[in-house]
């Protein structure tokens, strides 16, 4: 299963990610990508 999450920065999308895929996995291995473009000091220190 794929799922893709889009929206804007800083919008919860990862916090989002994360549940669905503990959600998701019942237990099993499971891999999410979250990926972003620094646009300031506080993206570049994440």
């Amino acid at each position: 299963m794929r799922i893709l999450l889009l929206g804007g920065s800083k919008s919860g999308k990862s916090g989002l990610a994360q549940r669905l895929a503990r959600d998701l996995s019942e237990g099993n291995s499971l891999y999410y990508w979250a990926t972003m473009e620094p646009t300031d000091e506080e993206d570049r220190a994440r």
